[in-house]
């Protein structure tokens, strides 16, 4: 019987679900009685980022010798996303530093085999910011200009999807160019962002 704990804590139960998404409902439920979400999950000690997916879901619990849930408070939750964007932030700048001298260098090899994690990279920022803004933001109003998060994670995906069109065509000048003066510099105003974010999500909790 696999054993399942919440936040440390051992979680009761008189008889497991057979699947982990049967289980991961019932604690969804459990934790909403107590103003929680769940934030993370781990099966025998690896943790499981896309625990809502229904490969990880159909897990047996029988083949499970421990199930760790993390649950956290709504606004515990978005203010880790932010931690975790401006770990993506400090690992980009460092990024872009090395991909602009390797690909104005004589052999840009290994900026080459770095460059498509770098893009992801990109793309993963702008989804675990927009998470956050979506929320506490809300949706753009027509007519109006968008909110700086909200228009700035434009700009990125803007950029991104140029890197990614110039990576393509082989062109490696324009790659180096977008890294340093548009991707790096949407970079260096990207921490203004998730300030300001913060600040939001104490105000969003304040007045729900």
């Amino acid at each position: 019987m696999a054993k399942v704990t919440v936040n440390g804590g051992l979680e009761p139960f008189t008889r497991l679900p057979a699947t982990l998404g049967e289980l991961l409902d019932d604690l969804d439920r459990r934790c909403e009685t107590r103003g929680e979400v769940l934030a993370a999950v781990s099966c025998n000690g690896v943790e499981q980022p896309g625990f809502r997916d229904n490969e990880v879901r159909e897990r047996k619990l029988s083949d499970l010798e421990l199930v760790e849930v993390e649950a956290l408070k709504p606004r515990e939750l978005l203010l880790s996303v932010l931690d975790e964007a401006g770990m993506a932030v400090d690992a980009l700048e460092r990024a872009t530093g090395r991909l602009k001298g390797g690909f104005r260098g004589t052999d840009p090899t290994s900026a080459k085999q770095e460059l498509s994690e770098f893009a992801q990279s990109l793309g993963a920022l702008a989804t675990l910011t927009n998470a956050v803004a979506a929320i506490v933001v809300g949706p753009a109003v027509s007519g109006q200009e968008p909110a700086p998060p909200v228009a700035l994670i434009g700009e990125l995906s803007l950029q991104t999807e140029a890197l990614i069109n110039a990576q393509r065509a082989e062109d490696w000048i324009t790659v180096a160019d977008l890294i340093e003066f548009e991707i790096g510099e949407t970079l260096r105003r990207w921490p203004q962002v998730l300030v300001s974010l913060r600040r939001l999500v104490s105000d969003f909790f304040l007045s729900v």
